[in-house]
C-alpha cells in the first residue's frame, strides 16, 4: 500500500465498527493504521425481512379470544408492511395466537402473532386474512 486509506467499503483487516449512527446503516470505522483516523461508511446490513417495513403510528383496536372470552385494547402501529405490523399495545400476546385488528371501526384483517416482547408490550403480526 502508499500510506493512503483504501476507498470503502471494502474489507479492511483489523477495522472496528465502533457504533451505528441514527441511520443504522451508516458506521464510523476506525482504521487499522494510525495514520489513517476514522471514516464513516455505508454497510449493507443482512436482513430476513422479505418486506420493507415503513414506520406508521396509527391507531388500532385489538380483538382476541382468551380462555372462553373476548379480550380488547387499544393499540398503535409501531410500522407496518405489505404482510403484517408491528403494534404496540397492553394486549398480552403470545406468539401463534390469532387477533382482530380494526382501525377506526372497520376490520383490517386477522393476523397470527409472529413475535411478542411482553416489557415493551410489542408484537410483530403478519396477515392471515
Amino acid at each position: 500500500m502508499d500510506g493512503s486509506p483504501p476507498e470503502l467499503p471494502v474489507k479492511v483487516p483489523g477495522a472496528a465498527v465502533l457504533g451505528p449512527t441514527p441511520s443504522s446503516i451508516h458506521y464510523t470505522v476506525k482504521l487499522p493504521s494510525p495514520g489513517w483516523g476514522s471514516q464513516k461508511v455505508v454497510v449493507q446490513i443482512p436482513t430476513t425481512r422479505r418486506f420493507e417495513r415503513v414506520p406508521a403510528r396509527i391507531p388500532v383496536f385489538l380483538i382476541k379470544e382468551a380462555e372462553g372470552r373476548i379480550v380488547q385494547r387499544h393499540g398503535n402501529t409501531v410500522d407496518v408492511s405489505i404482510r403484517g405490523l408491528r403494534v404496540s399495545t397492553d394486549l398480552p400476546l403470545k406468539a401463534g395466537e390469532r387477533v382482530r385488528v380494526f382501525y377506526p371501526e372497520a376490520l383490517l384483517g386477522i393476523f397470527r402473532v409472529v413475535w411478542a416482547i411482553p416489557w415493551r408490550s410489542e408484537a410483530g403480526l403478519e396477515v392471515v386474512s
